[in-house]
């Protein structure tokens, strides 16, 4: 089972990372700090950054992209 994560802010896809670390440091990076709010939801994790956008997290496996 070959597992990719997903960042992605609203509607747009911001990369697709091989460890949920690595997302995790691209969001830190591109996301206006500081984040405001967490929350997880079906293994999907929802970042709220102070501008009010929401960022998420969410594992794939990468045949079913």
């Amino acid at each position: 089972m070959n597992e990719v994560w997903i960042l992605s802010r609203g509607d747009h896809l911001n990369g697709v990372y091989t460890s949920y670390r690595k997302a995790v440091q691209a969001l830190m990076m591109r996301a206006r700090l500081p984040l405001t709010d967490f929350m997880s939801d079906f293994g999907v994790d929802f970042f709220t950054a102070a501008n009010d956008e929401v960022w998420a997290i969410e594992p794939k496996e990468v045949d079913k992209i």
